[in-house]
């Protein structure tokens, strides 16, 4: 496990100073346990001073567009 510390973190709707990221780093996922102020331990700290963290944003494009074009474009003529 370790801490990322970094400038600010958006959480609640807000940006938010003086927390920071705990982070399992034994199953390779690098999965998010906590986030919280830093406790002192003897875990490891990545310090990111200049650094804001946003949450993880969900992929919503789309390819349907490509349906209500089909049969409308690629009329070429002679050779395509």
């Amino acid at each position: 496990m370790f801490w990322i510390e970094p400038a600010a973190i958006y959480c609640d709707g807000a940006l938010r100073r003086g927390l920071s990221v705990l982070v399992s780093s034994s199953d390779g996922e690098g999965r998010i346990l906590e986030v919280a102020p830093r406790r002192e331990d003897e875990l490891r700290v990545e310090s990111l001073p200049r650094s804001i963290l946003l949450p993880g944003f969900v992929n919503t494009h789309s390819h349907a567009f490509q349906r209500a074009l089909r049969g409308w474009v690629q009329h070429a003529a002679g050779e395509d």
